[in-house]
């Protein structure tokens, strides 16, 4: 029988405790503002280096995330703790597009903007405005 998420959760394992949130980030709230690249980058660090069993000091904005270690699993906790922190909706095409940690966050930053821009009434982009159609 294959244990549940929560035993293997519970089970204290060394790799169970790289996975869990990172204090600073833990328990986020969605921006309301869009937030400073650095700001994201600092993010992105953090959470790459706590999933890679790294340190935040070893990793930069120029490194890609896969060379940092992280597999498709870490990729797919990544994903799921930038659309915790920054209420973005991204896909693991355009994670594995990124290819460094400071395009990933111009990708968020664009994503954010993009957000703005819809919610305000304003078409996100030329490509993105959706065009009436007649039959």
């Amino acid at each position: 029988m294959t244990p549940t998420v929560e035993a293997v959760w519970s089970m204290g394992s060394p790799a169970s405790e790289r996975i869990q949130p990172a204090s600073k980030y833990a328990n986020p709230t969605p921006a309301t503002s869009i937030p400073d690249r650095d700001v994201v980058v600092e993010f992105l660090i953090a959470e790459v280096a706590r999933l890679a069993d790294s340190r935040a000091e070893d990793i930069s904005p120029e490194d890609g995330m896969i060379q940092k270690g992280l597999d498709s699993l870490r990729l797919m906790t990544l994903m799921e703790s930038i659309e915790n922190r920054f209420s973005v909706d991204l896909r693991l095409a355009e994670l594995a597009d990124a290819a460094t940690v400071g395009a990933l966050a111009e990708a968020i930053i664009s994503k954010l903007n993009q957000g703005k821009r819809i919610a305000l009434g304003e078409p996100a982009s030329r490509d993105n405005a959706l065009e009436e159609v007649v039959v």
